[in-house]
């Protein structure tokens, strides 16, 4: 892992690719904590241990070695598809050796910048068993079993919490420690610049500011994201901006924007976040994340046309 990647930032990378891969079981609009044994910004390397080839037991006297991807995080999303409340909790804590992707951060005023380098030769994940994972102090409890293939998601069609609650995050404790944190539910804002069009892209100017600002309040922060093009073996490149949600606007910078390369058809997309950071014995850092989606016009987690 390159530059100075933090924790936060790398989760939201596998936090979305873990939602999208629900996608194929509940219609959801895509939205954890890896870290690596080299430079992850937030865990320093050798603090924590790594799992055994093969899904084995966790050596609490073996150190994430350099090479090491190390994905933890525990995530609740809200979102509303088509006028339907939906709720869906996912989790992921697993290593790959070699790491599958390579990534650099910068940061420009609210926003980061993420260059991602996709490696040839990514592992299969070895996933750790930390027992039980358990959302409490919405709706109705919520828990995760672990299994052969990790955490299984958890969906529904209804609304975990309405904004404001004080949400629990758990696990039991098994080959790897227990933990518990909490976040206060965030609710869902309306988006009223830009725009979104129907029928056809939003157009992003690099070179200009792009001005947001939307209706309602909640805690956490609206957070923005803009993916460049994939073209592959490029790198893509992207940005994610935080802004409290209760200021009601935000402004992109074009400092940021203009990092993004190439241009070309690219995703735009926003939610309401709120997070926390968790320490889990013999394993590290996870990210804790509850989140709502944005309303508008349009959706917001949709293609973008970056000049």
């Amino acid at each position: 892992m390159d530059g100075a990647a933090s924790p936060a930032m790398l989760a939201s990378w596998m936090r979305a690719l873990f939602a999208c891969l629900a996608c194929v079981f509940a219609t959801i609009a895509c939205g954890g904590s890896p870290r690596t044994g080299s430079t992850d910004g937030g865990v320093p390397a050798g603090d924590g241990p790594a799992i055994d080839g093969g899904g084995g037991a966790i050596d609490s006297g073996n150190p994430v070695p350099a090479g090491v991807l190390r994905t933890s995080f525990v995530t609740a999303d809200s979102y509303s598809s088509g006028g339907v409340e939906q709720t869906i909790v996912i989790a992921g804590f697993y290593d790959q050796e070699p790491e599958p992707l390579s990534v650099t951060e910068e940061t420009v005023g609210p926003c980061t910048v993420d260059t991602v380098v996709f490696l040839e030769g990514g592992a299969f994940p070895r996933y750790a068993d930390l027992g039980a994972i358990t959302v409490t102090g919405g709706a109705h409890d919520v828990t995760l079993a672990f299994g052969a293939g990790g955490y299984a998601p958890f969906n529904e069609p209804s609304a975990l919490w309405a904004g404001g609650e004080t949400l629990t995050f758990a696990a039991s404790g098994a080959e790897v420690g227990a933990f518990e944190a909490t976040v206060t539910a965030p609710a869902h804002v309306t988006m009223t610049a830009p725009t979104l069009p129907i029928g056809s892209d939003l157009v992003v100017d690099r070179a200009a500011d792009l001005v947001l600002a939307w209706t309602g309040t909640s805690p956490g922060d609206v957070v923005v994201r803009l993916d460049g093009p994939q073209e592959l073996p490029m790198p893509q490149v992207s940005i994610a901006c935080a802004f409290p949600a209760a200021d009601g606007a935000g402004t992109i910078p074009a400092a940021a924007l203009s990092r993004i390369e190439p241009v070309g058809r690219g995703t735009i997309g926003a939610e309401v976040v709120s997070r926390t950071t968790a320490s889990v014995p013999d394993w590290g850092a996870v990210e804790i994340a509850a989140t709502a989606s944005v309303l508008g016009r349009g959706r917001w987690g949709t293609s973008v046309e970056l000049r």
